[in-house]
Parts: C-alpha cells; sequence; structure tokens
C-alpha cells in the first residue's frame, strides 16, 4: 500500500530483513481532522498509520536513527564513580536483563566491557 504524508510518498511494502516497516524520520504534520470526539476513531487510526514506521515502530532489530540536531550541553559538577552495587530484586533480574541487551542492540547504550578500569 502507497500513501502521500505531506507530499513524501510512503510505500509500506518497504520492509526490513526482520519483517518489520523500515524505520523513518517522521515529518512535521498538523492534524488531519481536528480533535472532538467524533473524530476520535479517524484521528487515532490516522495518526497511527501516518507514524507507524517512526515513532510507534517497535522493531528491536533496527537500530534507531541519530538525531539530527545541535549538540547538547550537559553541566555537571564533575565525573563520579559509583562503585556500590544498587540491590535489584531477583524476580527483575531476568526483564531488567532483557531491557539492557534490547537497549544495547538498539545503540542506546553501550556495554563496557569486563575489566576496563571504570573513571
Amino acid at each position: 500500500m502507497t500513501y502521500s504524508r505531506n507530499a513524501v510518498t510512503i510505500d509500506e511494502t518497504e520492509r526490513a530483513t526482520c519483517g518489520c516497516p523500515l524505520r523513518c524520520s517522521p515529518p512535521p504534520t498538523a492534524l488531519p481532522y481536528t480533535a472532538t470526539k467524533e473524530n476520535h476513531v479517524k484521528l487515532q487510526q490516522c495518526l497511527l498509520d501516518f507514524y507507524g514506521a517512526s515513532i510507534f515502530n517497535t522493531c528491536e532489530h533496527q537500530t534507531l536513527p541519530m538525531i539530527d540536531c545541535p549538540s547538547l550541553k550537559l553541566i555537571y559538577a564533575g565525573p563520579v564513580a559509583h562503585h556500590m552495587l544498587v540491590p535489584v530484586p531477583i524476580h527483575w533480574w531476568e526483564e531488567g536483563k532483557k531491557g539492557l541487551d534490547r537497549d544495547a542492540q538498539l545503540g542506546v547504550i553501550e556495554l563496557v566491557p569486563i575489566g576496563e578500569p571504570v573513571t
């Protein structure tokens, strides 16, 4: 299915190797319908279709696109190394590990090699 987003043609048949839609950046847009109770269902479906390949794309096999914007300046007092472990309940270990592995695969965080000194 092919449709147009503000003069940009999107081909929904374009798929990643895993079968998910290819990630793309969302184009800026105004709402196609006025936000009323009567238009709720149409507006919801339109937003899901419009942003399906960008914001709502939850594919864990594709890396997240980098944001093209000026660098963000963070001001802090200085580097601090924390060597004290934070206890995590046993029943959250598996879910927490899966979340960290997913974030590393998407490129949100970077794994630190074992034995690398903490600075």
